[in-house]
């Protein structure tokens, strides 16, 4: 594989890590609201640890559950597609499509223990994905400790996830970045990467 082609496809993958600096918020609470630039909702758990926006664009949120172990990732970008089947392509699975507060979400379910080493840091859980005037909102809930499957009716699903998608309301995103740009990537890179996966085939990435 061209080299610069598999660096890049590696970014891709860093999309997953939205980690960033940490403030531990010293408050024992079973809920806490949260608000960003494109969302608004209610986490359920305790012991909240919030972590800061400020990797790349501003457009990703994210939050751990200390105690229940549970980490929550919000997104929204524009033309998704390329993740979502890059995601498919490692075995994350379409598991069922769910209505909330008006907006038709869209359920996957992502076992890292079955993908590739790239992704065994990572805990099962998850995603979640609806599109509204041209943006994707994600979430992205994950957990070691709290059970999932690939069924809505896991302790994950049934007792955090729901709980919180019935709060979720969706802000106007318009400028949300394209894909690329959360990337931090030029449009050209992009473009380079998409041509050729698309005359290799998704098998390429088994190679990384």
């Amino acid at each position: 594989m061209d080299k610069k082609i598999l660096a890049i496809i590696i970014v891709v993958v860093a999309i997953l890590a939205i980690v960033t600096s940490v403030l531990v918020l010293d408050v024992f609470t079973p809920k806490a609201d949260f608000e960003n630039k494109f969302m608004t909702g209610t986490l359920y758990g305790l012991y909240y640890i919030e972590e800061n926006a400020t990797n790349t664009t501003g457009w990703e949120d994210a939050y751990i559950d200390s105690t229940n172990n549970i980490t929550y990732d919000f997104l929204a970008i524009k033309n998704s597609t390329f993740l979502i089947d890059m995601l498919k392509h490692f075995g994350m699975k379409k598991i069922s499509s769910e209505n909330y507060n008006g907006q038709n979400w869209d359920i996957y379910f992502l076992n890292f223990n079955d993908m590739p080493d790239l992704f065994k840091s990572y805990d099962s859980g998850y995603l979640l994905v609806t599109t509204k005037n041209d943006v994707d909102y994600i979430v992205m809930v994950s957990s070691f400790k709290v059970t999932s499957d690939t069924s809505l009716d896991s302790e994950l699903f049934t007792s955090y996830i729901n709980p919180l998608m019935k709060t979720i309301t969706l802000k106007n995103a318009y400028n949300a970045p394209e894909i690329y740009k959360f990337m931090d990537i030029s449009k050209e890179e992009f473009n380079t990467m998409v041509k050729y996966i698309d005359a290799n085939g998704w098998d390429i990435l088994n190679k990384i």
